[in-house]
C-alpha cells in the first residue's frame, strides 16, 4: 500500500510532495528526488529506517554553518535493530556505524551509509547523480551507488563530512537475516564491486585485459576465502 499511503501523507501535510518513477529501481527514485527537489542539500531517509528525534535538526544546524564550502556529502549515525537474533554467522559488529562523536572530514568515499545520507544537490546533479547500474533494483541486491557517486564528487575535489548527531536506527527484517538472503546480498556486493571497477577502465582494451585477469584469479581469489 505504499502510494495509497504516500498520497494520503500529501493530502494532509502541504510540505510532502509524492513523486512517482515508474523505472525500478532505488537509484533511479534517488535521482528523480534530485532532479524535482528545490533545495541546497537533499537528505536522502530508506523507508526500513526511522529517524532519531533531532535529525533533521542537527542536518539544519550544521548545514547553516558549515566548516568547509566544499562539503557536499554528509551522513550520520546507523543503530541498526534487528527483528529477531543474530545468527552464530552474523558479523557482530554490524549493529552499530559510526565514526566518533564529532563531526569531521571522512578520508574514504564508501564510509557513509545511504539510508541516512545527504548531498549538496547542484554538485550531484553535475557529475551524473547516482547510476542506475548500481542500487536495490527489485530483487537484485546490487550495492554502492552512494560510494560511486561519492567517488566522483570527491575526484571534482568536494568533501564528505560525518554528522554523529543525525542517527537514524535501521530495521533488519529476519527474512534478510537468513544464510541464503546473506549469500544473495554478498553476490550483489561483488557485482557492484565489479561494476566499479570495471568503470574506472575506459578504454576497450583496459576493459577486456582487466575481464580476462578477473576470469584467471576468479578460482583462485575463491579457493582463498573458502580457506
Amino acid at each position: 500500500d505504499t502510494p495509497e499511503i504516500a498520497a494520503r501523507l500529501a493530502a494532509a501535510n502541504p510540505c510532502v510532495k509524492n513523486l512517482r518513477e515508474d523505472e525500478l529501481g532505488l537509484s533511479a527514485a534517488r535521482n528523480t528526488a534530485l532532479k524535482q527537489a528545490h533545495g541546497k542539500f537533499v537528505l536522502f531517509l530508506d523507508d526500513d529506517a526511522t529517524a532519531e528525534p533531532g535529525w533533521l535538526a542537527a542536518y539544519q544546524h550544521f548545514l547553516s554553518a558549515p566548516p568547509s564550502d566544499k562539503i557536499t556529502v554528509i551522513g550520520g549515525a546507523v543503530l541498526n535493530e534487528f527483528e529477531i537474533s543474530l545468527p552464530k554467522w552474523a558479523d557482530t559488529n554490524a549493529t552499530v556505524f559510526k565514526h566518533g562523536d564529532s563531526p569531521k572530514c571522512l578520508p574514504y568515499r564508501g564510509s557513509l551509509f545511504g539510508c541516512n545520507i545527504g548531498y549538496r544537490r547542484e554538485a550531484a546533479l553535475a557529475v551524473g547523480m547516482f547510476d542506475t547500474q548500481l542500487g536495490r533494483k527489485g530483487k537484485n541486491m546490487m550495492g554502492r551507488e552512494e560510494t560511486d557517486l561519492n567517488l566522483r564528487l570527491q575526484d571534482a575535489g568536494y568533501e564528505i563530512w560525518w554528522l554523529p548527531a543525525a542517527t537514524v536506527r535501521h530495521f533488519a527484517q529476519a527474512s534478510r537475516m537468513t544464510f541464503r538472503a546473506n549469500m544473495r546480498g554478498q553476490f550483489g556486493e561483488g557485482r557492484s564491486v565489479a561494476i566499479q571497477r570495471l568503470k574506472a577502465r575506459r578504454r576497450g582494451r583496459d576493459r577486456e585485459i582487466y575481464r580476462m585477469a578477473r576470469l584467471v584469479a576468479a578460482p583462485f581469489h575463491a579457493a582463498a576465502f573458502e580457506v
